[in-house]
């Protein structure tokens, strides 16, 4: 059984420009990966390829997270091996790499998951916070403030109350509670600048991991959680059979437990397999926006996605792959 790594930068509506940056980064941060991988084993390489990605403000995840309704950057994270290793965070914010914070989690806690002040405290502690404006991208600002805009229109009020949003958000939570569909039509507009989540597996000859890590999706009202940090929903590993990191709409990854699915499916079929089999299923009695990778125990792999793109990196010993459409 040989070594083998697999990437993701996030399903969704990737424009073409970025598209081609983001194939250039995973090809080059998979090759950096995949050495690691040989050197270090499965679970530093996960953590290596997703920390590089949370550097790089294309993906949505760490210094290129989305920002949320209230305009500030909460981020999950989640790493795991099998049910007695997994770490995982939500709702962190300064952190440039909550997938390390997820990582110590499991290794330093006696914990499985901690969230908002306590999994920050723990990070400042460990020496991983950063302020604020190490995270903040001109290209989220700019995002959230034209979605702030068209959200305002509807309540007939000045531009200048962009500044004081916090202050009339009582107003504008009525708003959105009961009109949903404008938040819908805010997020459809942008949605084509706007991707979901990054992630990796990794099978070293012995070990499976699973990894992903996530800014959540765009003007998410404060404190959502996602899929990324729910066991089995955007993250599932387990020992001698497989390992799964997904994206996409995080609620609709929840309802479907996709992840755990996927890796139930590989005690029996490939990845392959798996990965088309179940995604093909939940489409078809319900709306799924994702994109999946996943590894088997025999070191096969598998990736598969509802969205348009899906920008994945598959390396071996003798053989790499960089691809959006599969």
């Amino acid at each position: 059984m040989g070594k083998i790594l697999v990437i993701h930068g996030g399903a969704g509506a990737w424009r073409a420009e970025k598209l081609e940056k983001a194939e250039i980064i995973l090809d080059k941060i998979s090759s950096e990966g995949f050495e690691v991988l040989k050197n270090k084993g499965a679970l530093d390489a996960v953590e290596y390829v997703i920390k590089r990605m949370e550097e790089d403000e294309l993906f949505n995840a760490g210094r290129g997270s989305v920002l949320n309704l209230f305009g500030e950057i909460e981020m999950d994270a989640g790493i795991m091996l099998d049910e007695d290793n997994l770490g995982f965070v939500a709702n962190v914010k300064n952190l440039l790499h909550p997938i390390v914070l997820a990582r110590k989690v499991m290794e330093i806690t006696d914990h499985i998951f901690l969230a908002g002040s306590g999994a920050e405290l723990l990070g400042k502690y460990l020496g991983l916070r950063v302020d604020d404006h190490a995270l903040r991208t001109k290209e989220r600002e700019n995002q959230w403030r034209t979605a702030i805009r068209a959200l305002i229109q509807h309540m007939e009020v000045k531009d200048s109350y962009i500044k004081r949003i916090k202050q009339i958000y009582p107003k504008l939570l009525k708003i959105i509670l009961n009109n949903e569909e404008i938040l819908n039509v805010v997020r459809k507009r942008l949605s084509d600048g706007i991707y979901d989540t990054v992630g990796a597996v990794a099978f070293d000859g012995t070990s499976l991991v699973a990894g992903t890590s996530t800014g959540g999706i765009f003007m998410k009202f404060p404190g959502r959680i996602g899929d990324t940090p729910i066991i089995g929903a955007g993250t599932y590993a387990r020992k001698n059979v497989g390992a799964a990191s997904a994206s996409g709409v995080g609620e609709q990854i929840i309802r479907a437990q996709l992840c755990l699915k996927v890796v139930e499916r590989m005690k029996s079929i490939s990845a392959n397999e798996a990965v088309a089999m179940v995604l093909e299923e939940i489409a078809s009695r319900r709306d799924l926006q994702a994109g999946v990778i996943a590894i088997d125990h025999k070191g096969n792999f598998g990736v598969a996605h509802t969205t348009k793109r899906f920008p994945v990196a598959v390396v071996t010993k003798n053989m790499k792959i960089v691809k959006s459409e599969w």
